[in-house]
């Protein structure tokens, strides 16, 4: 038997990882059952590596940020969505795991509609993953979310969002705009998140609102 080795650490109180290799399929399903109770943590599986991470409270207000976003845009353009945040999304037979900071259905939202419990083995897989990098993690997130099938990617890399869309070949590709919401680029998302520094939260959100019922009026103008 394998022995379960920390290959590398970065906690601390304002966020880390701590990776091990070498992790059994069912010592990863007892560590979520065991960290299920503690909040603050995210844990990712990727065929024997397992990093469990802690959260910073800036990991958690620019998540929630962008989440909020995404809410109100769907509110704005009448979208039906179902959110499903940091679900834990595991299957055994591709070896993998994963816990998103945000994840929704909306091509998909019909089919999961009123589901207390959602089953990927049968049920689809959330259509957008919102992931916050801050700590830098040393798995290849890509390679779970594509094996999974995530058919959009936003990522936080400490300074800015980029948004990826998943190809027919499973690898994923840098956009200028969204997928889900394609009059919304990466430049005008982070041009709105770059304001929280000087704006409350409620202030934010209005001003992002005032700008979507602006930018969309224009459109339908057109």
């Amino acid at each position: 038997m394998k022995q379960e080795t920390t290959i590398l650490s970065r906690p601390g109180h304002e966020g880390g990882y701590v990776l091990l290799e070498n992790i059994s399929w069912e010592t990863y399903e007892a560590l979520l059952g065991d960290l299920g109770e503690h909040p603050g943590k995210r844990i990712f599986y990727d065929h024997g590596l397992l990093e469990i991470m802690t959260l910073s409270p800036e990991h958690e207000w620019i998540k929630r940020l962008i989440g909020r976003f995404i809410e109100l845009l769907t509110l704005e353009l009448n979208i039906d969505i179902r959110s499903v945040g940091s679900t834990t999304w595991k299957r055994k037979i591709l070896k993998r795991g994963f816990e998103p900071d945000e994840c929704y259905y909306i091509a998909n939202e019909e089919v999961v509609r009123g589901k207390g419990k959602i089953d990927i083995d049968k049920d689809p897989v959330p259509d957008l993953v919102v992931e916050c990098d801050i700590s830098r993690s040393s798995l290849n997130r890509e390679g779970i979310y594509s094996a999974f099938g995530i058919s959009e990617v936003w990522r936080f890399d400490g300074k800015k969002v980029h948004f990826f869309e998943l190809m027919e070949n499973g690898s994923y590709v840098k956009t200028d705009t969204s997928a889900a919401f394609p009059f919304l680029t990466s430049v005008d998302l982070n041009r709105f998140l770059d304001m929280r520094i000087a704006m409350s939260e409620t202030r934010l959100m209005q001003a992002f609102q005032k700008w979507v019922r602006q930018t969309l009026g224009s459109s339908r103008r057109q």
